[in-house]
């Protein structure tokens, strides 16, 4: 028997064998030649009118604007080259769908992976809607996509029947070989203007007209809605008030906002207040056991009764020592937002998804009621 000069097993036929993987050889006479992957450079490509990047798991742990929010090597790479080398760029969200580079967004779980294929052909009929809306036309325009599979086929064909033409670059290349790829690419063509595009509507799939008017009718009644309404945390309009009128109200809802049905976390305020009698930060530290009395006290305000009296008495004595009582002036003085989400985990119990969510609360959506919104960004 013949051994393989790399160390491989013997042939029992005498003839030589070469290694082509972990645990795999082939006869020299059969095996495959070594095949070297081209990949096309940039300046053959020519510049894409709309580059769309996929998100990545790495976030930031607090609000920010898209483009700064996702932290992985290979996104940074995705988002230079796109930003580079396409005339717009947007990213491929699981969570949002298509979002604008500047639009702020708190960090999320979902991944679109770990989604039904109900919902990732939903989700790709989303990212079209959103996408005609921004752009208007499609047709004969290049699309560069730069993400995953599980990104890129849900929207592939649809962007395709929308008349677009699809460029997928890295498709198929390992990691290792798309970060290559970029740290390969030309840095100094930057887009000005975007080209002209013929003004024709593009055409969406007659099997996703449906889908899609009915997300955009949502969203156009939605930002209406909204644009007179002030947030709706809780069914319970007094409960509702409580929390947007009453900086110490709002952050036991934060702090409530855990393992139970939001709806349930933001009203416990206004039922703690009930059966307390007040909500005065100082008159709870002084009574503990009156405290764990009244989140204990059927109905229980939280199924962890023992942590969270804690975590209220807590609270309360913090809110006390370092602001004055006055739990407003947590994010005066008009914070970042990575400020505000620092102060906003000293607290006990509020981590880093409650610190980003009650950010991105405050920033968006609280009116001045609670006096100071923080500055994103």
């Amino acid at each position: 028997m013949t051994r393989d000069a790399s160390g491989g097993p013997p042939s029992p036929c005498g003839t030589p064998l070469i290694r082509l993987g972990h645990g795999r050889y082939a006869l020299v006479e059969t095996a495959l030649p070594q095949q070297t992957r081209v990949v096309a450079p940039a300046q053959t490509l020519g510049r894409a009118d709309i580059a769309l990047i996929g998100c990545v798991k790495t976030k930031a742990g607090y609000p920010m604007p898209a483009r700064d929010l996702y932290l992985s090597p290979l996104f940074l790479r995705r988002r230079e080259y796109a930003e580079q080398q396409a005339y717009r760029c947007y990213i491929l969200s699981a969570e949002h769908a298509l979002v604008p580079p500047e639009t702020v967004l708190a960090p999320y779980d979902t991944a679109l992976a770990d989604q039904t294929s109900e919902y990732r052909r939903a989700w790709g009929q989303w990212v079209l809607a959103k996408l005609v809306r921004a752009e208007g036309s499609l047709r004969g325009r290049i699309v560069e996509v730069h993400a995953g599979d599980e990104y890129s086929r849900p929207i592939a064909h649809l962007l395709e029947q929308a008349g677009a033409t699809v460029r997928r670059p890295l498709a198929g290349l390992t990691l290792g070989e798309q970060l290559a790829w970029y740290d390969q690419q030309p840095k100094d063509l930057v887009p000005t203007q975007a080209r002209p595009v013929e003004t024709q509507p593009s055409v969406v799939p007659s099997t996703s007209q449906a889908v899609v008017a009915a997300l955009l009718r949502y969203g156009r009644e939605h930002q209406a809605e909204r644009a007179d309404a002030p947030p709706r945390f809780t069914p319970d309009p007094d409960a509702n008030t409580l929390v947007l009128t009453d900086p110490f109200a709002f952050l036991l809802a934060v702090l409530f906002d855990q393992g139970i049905p939001a709806e349930r976390a933001w009203q416990a305020p206004y039922e703690l207040r009930r059966r307390l009698g007040h909500l005065d930060p100082a008159g709870i530290v002084a009574d503990p056991k009156g405290v764990r009395a009244a989140v204990a006290q059927q109905p229980a305000l939280h199924r962890y009764v023992n942590n969270m009296s804690v975590w209220v008495v807590a609270a309360a004595g913090l809110v006390v020592d370092r602001y004055g009582s006055d739990a407003g002036l947590v994010w005066s003085g008009e914070p970042r937002a990575a400020d505000l989400a620092a102060r906003l985990r000293t607290l006990p119990g509020i981590g880093q998804k409650k610190a980003a969510m009650a950010v991105e609360i405050l920033a968006r959506e609280v009116p001045r009621g609670l006096r100071t919104r923080p500055q994103v960004g």
